[in-house]
């Protein structure tokens, strides 16, 4: 045997076991990105070199890896600092993480399939299958998450890859064994929470929410994966289905479904009371538990995707179910919270009924006193409108238009031939084969009307007080817009703030030309890129004014 072994062909790399990868991973770049794409590189190499036993080559991968975890959260953080894929250094960023994530999954999908193979070394890597397919999963599923960023399509072979891995696991019948994936985690996972995982994230809608959302709900995923549900059988709490033996995407559960050996049934399980809870929690401001979802994301991002994943995961996911209509012609586009307000000031006329029966449109105008010259002076975007429903727009961007643009964006269109402008927000990206980008926008409001609030104990209640006040700005007061057309939530009007204004409780005074009642902030519904939006009420009780 001893024989045998030396006349076995070696490899012809450097990295010819554990101790020479290590050596030779002493010295790497300083720049993270630079080191990363070394590392991508070693990772390339060590899986397209023949001749490598597959416990070698598992333990050589593994070193690659461990060292460029760090180096990876470096690089992603710079990412999402600037994910804007058109502008700035976000796409070489996104790019350096998904290039290392793919070729990792590939490297350890050949140890994979070199064991299902019998090749020299399979028996030897038996004890390491668990963790090699843990890894892998994982990679995949990060390979999902960064192309959901980019708003691409999740092709077969992804898919395929998947099933393979669990179903390998699973067929070993460990699937369910935990350990740490890395050295640095704080948590032990297995191959079936790593699984769970991949298949929650493609169930929660993540093309509907920008790339720093979908991070935020990869964490909240990462999380709570221990609570889902994930087995051969209907269980309570698992509303979705896949298919171990095709290379599709999951899918809800059918009525009608019936257990079959390659299918496997998942959903929330017990992690909903804990998504509702940590919902509350930020509500009320109680984040000491949560900060472990980073601290970079405000309490109105955290509960805008959890909100968003108990609807997507519920039994009652929402679709289209509108009628989308043809329609070919220009669409007026603004974008961001001022510019949103200054153009529904300065145009749309008065939608607000008795409250705004008097406006004047002189006292409209002076309602943009707060806005930087140019903010407001930028032209509005000419994009060509493809479709359009009740409730959304379908249009395209020209080239070297919509550069703001990205999931969540605030914005005001105006259709062709339409004097009004409408509130909406961009709700979906997608590029065809011709690389042209196509944008889904939800129409908030038709009949958008903005208005004054302002904390109550203050003097001078007036606009035109506020206008002629030489001291103004240091009145406490804000800019928002009522969606006076839109779907009340709770059978409570909706309304937009500027990001990170909304706060649950607090009444206000609104102001619409020299008339005003009181208003009471309710629930907080949603954050986007530069805007909040909540329900209220109208104010009935008493308000103590202070000295």
């Amino acid at each position: 045997m001893p024989m045998l072994d030396w006349l076995e062909k070696k490899p012809n790399h450097p990295m010819t076991s554990v101790a020479e990868a290590r050596k030779l991973l002493e010295e790497l770049p300083q720049d993270p990105q630079k080191a990363l794409a070394d590392l991508t590189q070693w990772l390339a190499s060590v899986t397209e070199t023949p001749d490598f036993r597959v416990d070698v080559r598992a333990q050589v991968l593994g070193v690659i890896d461990e060292r460029a975890q760090p180096l990876e959260r470096a690089v992603r953080a710079l990412y999402l600092a600037q994910p804007d894929l058109r502008r700035g250094h976000g796409r070489e960023h996104w790019q350096s993480v998904y290039d290392f994530w793919s070729q990792l999954a590939s490297g350890y999908g050949v140890c994979r399939r070199d064991y299902q193979a019998g090749a020299k070394g399979a028996a030897a890597a038996k004890d390491a299958l668990a963790l090699i397919g843990a890894r892998e999963i994982r990679a995949l599923g990060q390979r999902m998450k960064l192309l959901l960023m980019r708003y691409q399509p999740l092709e077969e072979p992804l898919w395929a890859a998947l099933h393979e891995s669990y179903a390998l696991a699973d067929s070993r019948r460990h699937v369910a064994q935990s350990f740490k994936a890395y050295p640095s985690d704080p948590i032990e996972t297995s191959v079936r929470t790593e699984f769970a995982k991949a298949l929650m994230l493609e169930m929660a809608s993540a093309e509907s929410l920008s790339a720093p959302k979908i991070e935020l709900a990869f964490r909240i995923i990462y999380r709570f994966a221990p609570l889902f549900v994930l087995g051969p059988e209907p269980a309570a709490g698992a509303t979705f289905v896949t298919d171990l033996a095709a290379p599709k995407p999951p899918r809800p559960v059918s009525v009608d479904e019936r257990p079959a050996p390659t299918l496997r049934f998942f959903g929330m399980g017990e992690a909903t009371p804990k998504l509702e809870e940590m919902i509350t929690q930020n509500e009320q401001g109680l984040l000491v538990e949560e900060h472990r979802l980073g601290q970079e994301f405000s309490s109105g991002e955290k509960i805008t995707v959890l909100k968003h994943l108990l609807l997507h995961w519920g039994p009652n996911p929402p679709h289209r179910a509108r009628t989308r209509v043809q329609i070919s012609g220009e669409l007026s586009v603004v974008h961001g919270y001022r510019a949103v307000c200054h153009h529904i000031v300065n145009i749309e006329a008065s939608s607000m009924g008795e409250l705004a029966e008097n406006m004047e449109v002189k006292a409209r105008q002076k309602a943009g006193l707060g806005l930087a010259a140019e903010e407001v002076q930028e032209p509005p975007e000419l994009w060509m409108q493809q479709d359009a429903s009740d409730l959304g727009v379908g249009a395209l961007v020209p080239p070297g238009a919509g550069k703001w643009v990205a999931v969540g964006c605030l914005c005001a269109i105006k259709p062709a031939g339409d004097s009004r402008w409408w509130a909406g927000v961009v709700r979906r990206l997608s590029a065809d084969a011709k690389s042209r980008l196509g944008a889904g926008i939800e129409v908030l409001a038709k009949k958008p009307a903005a208005v004054w609030l302002r904390v109550l104990g203050r003097h001078e209640a007036k606009v035109s007080d506020w206008e002629s006040a030489s001291g103004s700005f240091a009145y406490e007061y804000l800019h928002a817009v009522m969606l006076t057309d839109h779907a009340k939530a709770h059978d409570r009007p909706v309304l937009l703030l500027e990001k990170n204004r909304f706060v649950p409780g607090q009444i206000y005074e609104m102001m619409v030309g020299d008339k005003s009642r009181h208003v009471i902030l309710k629930e907080f519904l949603e954050q986007g890129e530069d805007y909040d939006l909540g329900s209220f009420e109208w104010y009935q009780g008493q308000v103590a004014q202070p000295a």
